[in-house]
This record gives C-alpha cells, sequence and structure tokens, in this order.
C-alpha cells in the first residue's frame, strides 16, 4: 500500500505576542499575499482571555492553517506544501522576538489489511493476556538523530484499519546574537523542503510502504 502524506507544517517556539499575528496584520505587512478569489481568510477563531500569555488564535489564509499562542506559532497544511518563506517572512517582520527552536513535522497515513505485518513489532487483535485480550491500537516511538545530526522524533500508531506516523524534525536556536537567532530559525525553516523528503524516505522504510504519495 502506497503511504499518504496526510498534513505537513513548521512550528517557530519562542515568545509571541498572539494578539499581533491576525490575519489583517499578515497582509498588512506582506507576509501572505491574497492573490486569487480563494485566497480569504477562512474559520477565524480567536480565544481571547483574561491573561493575554493565555490567548490564542487559529485560522486558515492563503492555503495555510495558523495557530499562535504565546510560545509557538504553527503554520501548516493538509499536504507537501513548505511555508518556510511565511516564517522567514514573519521572523523579518518581528525581528526581536525570542525564537528557541524550529520543527518540522511531517503526518502519514497508510491502509492495513487483513493479515498486513505490522511494523515495529507493534501488536493488535486478540492477545493471550488475560489483562489485555485485546489490543486496539498500538504505539512505537523512535527517537535519534538524522545524518546530518538533526534531532528527529519518529511516532507509529497502529489500528485496525491504518497506520499513522508522524516525523519531527527539532532543530534548537544556539545563538546569542537576537539577529543571528532569526537567522538561524529561518535556515532552519529553509530545511524543511529536505527534511520532507528524509520523512518520506524513512516512514515508507518503516511502514513497508511504496513510497509517499
Amino acid at each position: 500500500m502506497p503511504v499518504q502524506m496526510t498534513g505537513s507544517s513548521i512550528v517557530t517556539a519562542g515568545a509571541f505576542n498572539a494578539r499581533i499575528i491576525t490575519p489583517s496584520w499578515l497582509v498588512g505587512e506582506g507576509i501572505v499575499s491574497l492573490d486569487s478569489p480563494g485566497d480569504g481568510v477562512e474559520g477565524e477563531l480567536t480565544f481571547p482571555a483574561s491573561n493575554p500569555a493565555d490567548t490564542k488564535m487559529r485560522f486558515e489564509i492563503a492555503g495555510f492553517r495558523w495557530e499562535v499562542s504565546a510560545s509557538r506559532v504553527f503554520i501548516g497544511s493538509d499536504g507537501p506544501d513548505s511555508p518556510a518563506d511565511l516564517v522567514a517572512r514573519l521572523l523579518d517582520a518581528l525581528p526581536h522576538t525570542p525564537i528557541v527552536a524550529v520543527g518540522s513535522n511531517f503526518d502519514f497515513r497508510v491502509e492495513r489489511g487483513d493479515g498486513d505485518k505490522l511494523p515495529l513489532g507493534l501488536r493488535l487483535g486478540r492477545q493471550p493476556t488475560p489483562g489485555l485480550a485485546e489490543i486496539t491500537e498500538s504505539r512505537a516511538t523512535l527517537a535519534g538523530v538524522t545524518g546530518g545530526g538533526t534531532a528527529c522524533t519518529i511516532a507509529v500508531a497502529a489500528r485496525d484499519n491504518e497506520i499513522l506516523a508522524n516525523a519531527n524534525y527539532h532543530r534548537p536556536m544556539q545563538a546569542s546574537d537576537r539577529r543571528a537567532v532569526i537567522e538561524s530559525a529561518k535556515a532552519a525553516a529553509a530545511e524543511f523542503i529536505a527534511d520532507r523528503r528524509t520523512a518520506e524516505e524513512t516512514v515508507a522504510d518503516l511502514l513497508g510502504g511504496e513510497g509517499a504519495a
């Protein structure tokens, strides 16, 4: 069965003012361009809080979902498209924002048929142990580093008719100078395409699929 990519994102961790990063601000700052009629804002949800640090924003604009809180900005979609340019423009507009890490994330799914072998020693179905007579979901997590030294975590969950996987590539910011941190964060976001290729190959190998589609 082919492995399908069902979502991808870049998460930038730091200290943000969630009340600033709104659709109108993103357009006004030139971070997001509304070039076609279908590029409008959809499903904007605002969660104002008595404590500004607890405010959260969620919206979709120009094909990407945004989730903004005081500690992180998530930019993602249901496909493989890279949000790296959006991250770079956001950081250029907020050059004094403390950034602590940038992560690329990729979600995958492969269908399971009856009798298909489960990866990573996972187990499902009826079991000989009375204390756990049937396993309906089985999980495994692999953590390590890529050949280039990037921290990587791959989480796999097997269910009755599908196997799901998430691959995360985590890059902490090491520089002490604020400008250098911003440039390092932009460079980390720019690794999205390379991370995607690595994730596709690794997950297809782990799940025994035919490569991500």
